[in-house]
């Protein structure tokens, strides 16, 4: 297959199965090493060679030492002995280890190559039972806020759970005071449900309110100047006394609302004081680093045996998540810059 400027395979529809071959450039553009892989129709009785997912069949590096020697190192050999199925996503798609299969993007350049090597590192996990157990309790940044909104019981299991399999988390959490995780698993029923009960009472009595200050309003807008003055001197004061309890109603439930988030302004405070977020961060991202390390290692066997992938490179900056927006069309980096950056992205939001 023709390659680009750059080295890297061409991206076309039609040329997704097949043998390919990319250059691994450092940042002076010289080449590195000849990437060689064949991606392959996935084998089921289901699919068609059109709609069936590519699959990553080989992936070979080749080059040349200063002595003039060849050096053929068996990529897969290295990273996948346990020979897990690795289907081919572009950059932008969700690359992940899953049920037992890798969702990567081709081996086009030496940091797409290290996205392979981290997901096949989350399924180099899979046999150690404290990785196992570590993924049951990882919380994903998603789904932080929720369970730092609303804590109860299961937050401080979380937090037990996390304090007996990580000795980091053990130490953090043996620093909140009792009388804390007391406050922060009963703050639900104690202090935030009774004000939404509060709430859903006031908001029935004041719709109750409202119909009948409509049903007023319409008999006022049909009088006419020959009706009865008493009759719309008093339809005027049922509409004004009605007016004051509704405004009385909304006064209350604006009470209602500063204490919800005075309450949830004691929660924040609470969670940024004893790194309740960090804690519950600590499953996942010890999850991930395990897995950038396992790759990191890859990257040394593969060091060793002749192919150094960890100098800096240039890239197209479109396949770089998160930067596919610049304006610059490449963009130098090396595969320490972009997994420190990945791994940054498990850390905690910002609490403060």
């Amino acid at each position: 297959m023709e390659n680009t400027e750059h080295g890297g395979v061409e991206r076309q529809q039609e040329q997704k199965f097949g043998k390919f071959e990319c250059e691994y450039k450092d940042e002076k553009g010289d080449v590195v090493c000849v990437a060689k892989f064949e991606i392959v129709p996935e084998e089921s009785a289901d699919s068609k060679e059109t709609t069936a997912r590519p699959m990553l069949k080989s992936l070979k590096l080749e080059a040349i030492d200063e002595s003039g020697q060849k050096k053929n190192i068996d990529v897969l050999a290295i990273a996948n002995p346990r020979n897990f199925p690795i289907a081919i996503l572009d950059e932008q798609g969700i690359h992940s280890f899953l049920a037992g299969h890798v969702n990567a993007p081709a081996p086009r350049n030496q940091i797409n190559l290290a996205v392979l090597f981290h997901e096949l590192g989350h399924g180099d996990q899979i046999s150690e039972k404290k990785f196992q157990n570590l993924d049951h309790i990882a919380i994903k940044s998603e789904e932080l806020p929720s369970w730092l909104l609303y804590p109860n019981a299961e937050l401080i299991a979380r937090l037990n759970e996390i304090a007996k399999l990580i000795p980091t988390g053990k130490t953090m959490v043996e620093k909140i005071p009792t009388e804390v995780l007391r406050w922060l698993e009963n703050v639900f029923d104690d202090e935030i449900k009774p004000i939404d009960q509060q709430t859903i009472h006031n908001s029935d009595k004041y719709q109750k309110l409202n119909a009948e200050y409509q049903k007023i309003c319409r008999e006022l807008s049909g009088l006419t100047p020959e009706s009865d003055q008493d009759n719309v001197h008093t339809l005027l004061e049922q509409r004004d006394a009605i007016e004051k309890k509704m405004s009385a109603i909304e006064t209350e439930e604006a009470k209602i609302e500063r204490a919800q988030k005075s309450v949830a302004a004691k929660i924040k405070d609470t969670v940024k004081k004893y790194q309740i977020a960090e804690i519950l961060c600590l499953p996942l991202r010890l999850i991930e680093q395990d897995a950038t390390r396992r790759a990191m290692s890859w990257f040394r066997q593969i060091k060793e045996a002749g192919v150094d992938l960890l100098t800096k490179t240039e890239v197209e900056t479109a396949s770089l998540r998160g930067h596919e927006h610049s304006d610059q069309p490449y963009t130098t980096t090396s595969v320490q810059e972009r997994t420190y950056e990945w791994l940054k992205s498990y850390d905690p939001p910002d609490s403060g």
